[in-house]
């Protein structure tokens, strides 16, 4: 199974907590501070993922914004962390099944992107 072989852990030191309302806060929130302060926005997106958001947006903003300011060693542990949180937090059914394989496919292309080029 997948989810045994990852070691789930968003930022290191740090568990997280489920609230969907502050995720979702914190993502209305790094959403309009991008384009003036990226860090800010990436504090922000880093946020709502501690609370456990389900939805995509944070994930993919933040896999941009990592790219952006040469924090590309994150993005591993963001895909693997989107995974736990769909596993775990997401409605049981076919669009958990499908936003999990996304998130699973995005991993792996990462990981074998960053292999080839190495």
């Amino acid at each position: 199974e997948i989810m045994s072989t990852l070691n789930i852990k968003f930022l290191e030191n740090k568990d997280y907590e489920h609230n969907e309302k502050l995720a979702q806060e914190y993502d209305a929130m790094a959403r309009k501070l991008e384009k003036e302060n990226i860090g800010k926005a990436i504090e922000l997106y880093e946020k709502s993922l501690y609370y456990t958001y389900t939805n995509n947006h944070p994930y993919a903003r933040l896999a941009v914004l990592y790219k952006k300011t040469s924090q590309k060693d994150k993005i591993p542990n963001l895909y693997k962390f989107a995974m736990f949180c769909v596993y775990n937090f997401f409605y049981p059914g076919s669009s958990r099944n499908y936003r999990f394989l996304r998130f699973y496919e995005e991993y792996t292309n990462y990981i074998n992107k960053t292999t080839k080029n190495a």
